[in-house]
């Protein structure tokens, strides 16, 4: 066991808004606002190339005359009429979010206004998913243990004023110089050589290596929904208020929101860099706990007193989080929790905006299983070796086709030098696909009495126990006869697949890493000539001439195998029979529909390949 790698669960609660723009932008023509039967409003991103063939001729002339024209006041106008018809179409939307009603109120009223673009700034998401960037977390830890450090050595703060007192001068007197666009492109230069040498200085950063936030890892963490809310704010501008322009952003808020887990990474040892390793000593979560509680209690304290009690006059888009942001700020020395502010508005002029709660938890070890793409495979072959020696045998010589295929080890874990680490008291799972009743009876009278007898397995050297065994019900689980499969007959021209871990295709010496209609099926037509008895006819000429990609969201992955890692790619991608044949359908999906058993390409029984049918969004 590893007593120098330690994880942390720390808990974030939103007290007040959390913006994290992702540069993105949603304009009044690309959303309609729509209210439902409980008065809830919600935004809905339409996808116009799918909502242009759903609308009736006339109004899909109407429509691209409108863009033509470029009359986009008219374009939001019909959009709006139609915004009921809209919404009833799932298939015509990207996404849904709610309204805020200040929010939802302003885009009715200014619909028609053409001084008001309506824009909404966007969240950053993965996947579709609204997100907070485990760097944007480290980022606020970074600034607070940055300012407590030079707070608490007198050298470090007079050294910090006085480069401060020199930067703000040379601005001052280049201001006067140059242009407003020249010189904020000098001054944000400026600030970060300003920020780089604090930084240098306050953590010894004479060499690479000696910064102990090399040694910090903190995970991303999504949020439930999210909320289109209007952002009004003011500025202090020599003593007087100036009004801003309100803006639509798309933010978490405290509402609803139940306190979300995020995993932060501390490694006592400091990170070690191939033979190079840090002699700097490394973070420590009492440092980090108390850098916040200090600089951020600290800062708030200062802005309300800038700001004084009279709360009408606060740049923010609602006061009524103040009373529990200050009552929660004084307890966080009580019960483990901690400020953190992040994201976009934590400025004076943005008071309420970004700020968060962490609490603390005991640490968790964590423990190592080395090479996660193999430890699986050795199982299978451990659990077949005791009923089927002969089996096991033929499995582990190399035969080219096996009876099974299986998924990596799922669950919380991060990766090392040495491989993949568990956390232990945490549920893992992973997927087998087996063939034919000799392959099932071969792992399953193995494993099934194993789990009946709360018993352990053995894996990568640590035990797991057993908690369930599913057949159906999982997202990756399935139980199905040949005849079952053979027999369907699903005539759907658009089949849409989901690649859950990296998958690759082997062409005589060269891997191909492109989901093509040719490859992805023929993989799938391969395995079910190899295991089924009633083999299916050559479908190649009909894959490479009426097949075609509909759809694709992948990206590509390194998978990392004991002899050297592949590249593959994992995401979404859908095909489209484009002739009339019912006949070349039905057989695609019956393909398809063997992934989740099989896996596609090369590496299947290593965790490579996995896959399944999906209904396309």
């Amino acid at each position: 066991m590893s007593e120098k790698l330690k994880t942390y669960k720390l808990e974030l609660k939103p007290l007040t808004p959390i913006i994290i723009g992702s540069g993105e932008e949603l304009e009044a023509y690309e959303y309609v606002i729509h209210r439902d039967g409980d008065g809830n409003d919600y935004l809905y991103a339409i996808n116009w190339l799918e909502y242009i063939n759903t609308v009736p001729i006339f109004d899909r002339a109407k429509i691209l005359s409108l863009i033509e024209s470029g009359n986009i006041m008219q374009l939001r106008q019909f959009l709006e009429n139609k915004a009921e018809s809209i919404v009833s179409k799932e298939n015509c939307l990207k996404f849904k979010l709610n309204a805020s009603k200040p929010a939802a109120d302003k885009i009715r009223s200014k619909i028609k206004d053409p001084q008001n673009a309506l824009a909404v700034k966007l969240f950053i998401r993965s996947f579709g998913k609204p997100y907070i960037p485990g760097s944007s977390l480290k980022g606020a830890l970074r600034t607070a243990s940055l300012m407590a450090r030079i707070s608490f050595d007198e050298r470090l703060f007079d050294e910090f004023k006085l480069n401060l007192s020199i930067l703000k001068k040379k601005l001052h007197e280049l201001q006067n110089k140059l242009p407003k666009k020249q010189f904020d492109k000098i001054k944000k230069k400026e600030e970060e050589i300003f920020i780089k040498k604090v930084e240098d200085n306050a953590f010894d950063k004479s060499s690479p290596f000696n910064d102990p936030f090399r040694s910090l890892k903190v995970g991303d963490s999504s949020f439930a929904q999210n909320y289109i809310i209007d952002v009004q704010r003011k500025e202090l501008i020599q003593g007087k208020w100036s009004d801003h322009v309100s803006e639509l952003r798309e933010a978490t808020l405290p509402e609803g929101n139940n306190p979300i887990a995020i995993p932060i990474t501390l490694d006592s040892s400091g990170a070690n860099h191939g033979e190079v390793r840090s002699f700097i000593r490394a973070l420590t979560r009492e440092e980090v706990v108390n850098s916040c509680r200090y600089f951020y209690g600290r800062v708030y304290l200062e802005e309300t007193k800038f700001y004084g009690n009279n709360y009408q006059n606060k740049p923010t888009i609602d006061w009524s989080w103040a009373g529990q942001l200050k009552d929660a700020i004084s307890d966080t020395k009580d019960d483990g929790w901690f400020p953190v502010r992040l994201g976009w508005g934590t400025g004076k002029t943005g008071m309420t905006i970004g700020v968060v709660l962490g609490k603390e938890k005991a640490p968790i070890t964590r423990r190592l299983v080395k090479k996660n793409c193999t430890v699986i495979h050795g199982l299978i072959l451990r659990l077949a070796r005791d009923k089927d020696k002969d089996l096991s045998r033929e499995w582990h010589d190399g035969k080219e086709l096996k009876g099974f295929s299986v998924s990596p080890l799922c669950g919380r874990c991060a990766h090392t030098n040495n491989g993949q680490t568990v956390v232990k008291d945490q549920q893992y799972w992973f997927k087998i696909g087996l063939f034919g009743k000799q392959n099932f009876d071969a792992v399953g009278d193995s494993l099934f009495p194993m789990a009946a007898e709360n018993k352990s397995l053995k894996i990568g050297g640590l035990d797991f126990q057993i908690k369930s065994i599913d057949m159906e019900g999982n997202h990756l689980t399935a139980l199905s006869s040949w005849s079952e499969l053979i027999n369907q007959n699903n005539t759907e021209k658009e089949i849409a697949l989901k690649f859950f871990t990296p998958t690759t295709f082997r062409r005589k010496q060269y891997n191909r890493i492109i989901p093509d209609a040719e490859l992805v099926f023929g993989s799938l037509q391969n395995r079910w000539n190899e295991l089924c008895e009633t083999k299916l006819p050559n479908i190649r000429q009909a894959l490479l001439e009426e097949v075609v990609i509909s759809y694709v969201n992948i990206k590509s992955a390194i998978y990392p195998l004991k002899t050297q890692p592949l590249i593959g790619f994992r995401g979404i991608c859908a095909y489209e029979v484009k002739s009339k044949s019912a006949e070349l359908a039905s057989h695609l999906n019956r393909l398809a529909n063997l992934a989740i058993f099989s896996g596609i390409g090369q590496k299947t029984t290593m965790g490579m390949g996995v896959a399944k049918v999906i209904e396309r969004e």
